[in-house]
């Protein structure tokens, strides 16, 4: 994460969807366990930009899951706990659980040791006008196969300006209704992107198109 302690957040996210986040190269992502390679110290025989932003990736999902106190204090006690020895990602699961107080295997499993997919898509566009106020419904679904149990943000950009709204994710389809003053452009889910999302296509829908 040295790009974004000297750069800052929005960089940081800018250097992964310039680099990382091409459709034409997400199809090398989906299968590299990454974290736990790094970590592992194992000969990785792919591209190590590759790896570590992966890696990267993997740390912002789990610190917009945790919450930034929790997750510093994570990475803080993995270091005083490990510096200078040998640790895995399991050893990093074990901090994480012990902060959080339950069980991460529903998120280093996939993440990290499988090659499962996130991919949220957005569905059942409808807008209407009513007495001057433009009310637009969507449905947010993730496709894959990897439940996240957390808010992502859902951006609509209007003729005016732009209103984002966060919605809770898990298995279930998240209904999100927009309340706007002028017409609706386009709605984005995750537009920061915050989620490593394998298939952004559909991640973005216009009234027109819908």
């Amino acid at each position: 994460m040295a790009i974004e302690k000297l750069h800052g957040k929005d960089a940081l996210l800018k250097e992964i969807k310039n680099e990382n986040f091409n459709p034409d190269e997400q199809r090398i992502i989906d299968s590299i366990t990454t974290f736990d390679n790094l970590m592992d110290g194992e000969d990785v025989k792919i591209n190590n930009q590759m790896v570590y932003a992966k890696g990267a990736y993997v740390l912002i999902m789990l610190r917009e899951i945790m919450g930034e106190e929790k997750f510093m204090k994570a990475i803080r006690n993995f270091f005083n706990e490990y510096n200078y020895k040998i640790a895995d990602s399991s050893d990093f699961q074990g901090t994480v659980e012990r902060i959080m107080g339950n069980s991460f295997s529903w998120f280093f499993n996939p993440w990290i040791r499988g090659t499962e997919r996130l991919d949220f898509e957005i569905k059942d566009l409808n807008s209407i006008e009513r007495g001057g106020t433009f009310v637009t419904t969507v449905k947010v679904v993730n496709q894959g196969k990897i439940n996240i149990f957390a808010e992502i943000d859902v951006m609509a950009i209007t003729e005016n300006g732009k209103e984002i709204q966060r919605v809770f994710m898990d298995e279930n389809p998240a209904t999100v209704v927009f309340n706007t003053k002028s017409k609706i452009k386009k709605i984005i889910a995750d537009p920061f992107l915050k989620w490593a999302d394998m298939e952004r296509e559909n991640n973005i829908v216009n009234p027109k198109n819908s």
